[in-house]
């Protein structure tokens, strides 16, 4: 029967002194929480999927190169990404400065580490790019979308009459 079909599709969550709370109760209430989750698992599965296919690249890349995959990696980021210069490490720091009253000598050595990750981050996203471009990688995975009710959303300012 119908009623059997949405009691097991929203099933019993909690009874006490003749109340029944369901999972659409608690799903509501916690509806923020969930939604920051699924989010999170989100972004959990983008990450790894595009992680799986730059590995996967490399490794066709460094075979075809009849190298290994870190000697393939080391050539095509490590290798091509320019040192941080003191006069950069020092813009940057002038850019940035820390809380307190930190010398530019005392954290140019984290800052200058710091410059050099970003600039490694940024030439794998280039050699990532090239790459999907290079192999006709198709993502096919949906992105999360979110369900938006526009009669019982929060506002802010004065209630408008219609």
């Amino acid at each position: 029967s119908v009623a059997v079909a949405v009691a097991e599709a929203d099933p019993v969550a909690a009874r006490y002194q003749g109340k029944t709370l369901r999972l659409s109760d608690v799903d509501r209430e916690a509806r923020t929480s969930i939604i920051k989750a699924q989010v999170s698992i989100d972004q959990a599965r983008r990450d790894t999927l595009d992680s799986m296919i730059f590995d996967d690249l490399v490794e066709r890349e460094a075979r075809d190169a009849g190298v290994d995959s870190e000697v393939w990696l080391e050539r095509e980021v490590d290798d091509k990404i320019a040192p941080v210069t003191d006069a950069e490490a020092r813009a940057f720091f002038a850019e940035n400065p820390p809380r307190g009253d930190a010398s530019f000598s005392t954290v140019k050595d984290r800052v200058v580490s710091y410059m050099g990750r970003q600039r490694v981050e940024e030439r794998r996203k280039e050699v990532a790019e090239t790459l999907r471009a290079r192999h006709g990688v198709v993502v096919t995975l949906e992105p999360m979308r979110i369900d938006v009710s526009p009669d019982d959303d929060p506002y802010k300012g004065p209630r408008r009459r219609r």
